[in-house]
């Protein structure tokens, strides 16, 4: 079943827009993977393969995202 991910034109103005690229795609990467519920269901090294960024990229930026300081964000 095909699926959209409706991106609000506040997206440049977060705190993670502000980020590295690969954090950056990263982001947008699990926000299009997203299911209805928001959860996406992948595993690290595919999450980096799917976003076209090393493991490495990949874990920061993951990381990056469990910090609960940021804006509008939550992590559950």
């Amino acid at each position: 079943m095909s699926s959209y991910t409706k991106l609000f034109h506040t997206i440049v103005s977060s705190t993670i827009w502000q980020q590295d690229s690969e954090t950056r795609v990263v982001w947008v990467t699990l926000l299009a993977l997203a299911n209805r519920y928001g959860e996406v269901h992948a595993s690290v090294p595919g999450l980096a393969h799917i976003a076209r960024v090393s493991r490495a990229a990949c874990d920061a930026a993951l990381q990056r995202f469990e910090d609960r300081r940021w804006e509008r964000c939550r992590m559950v």
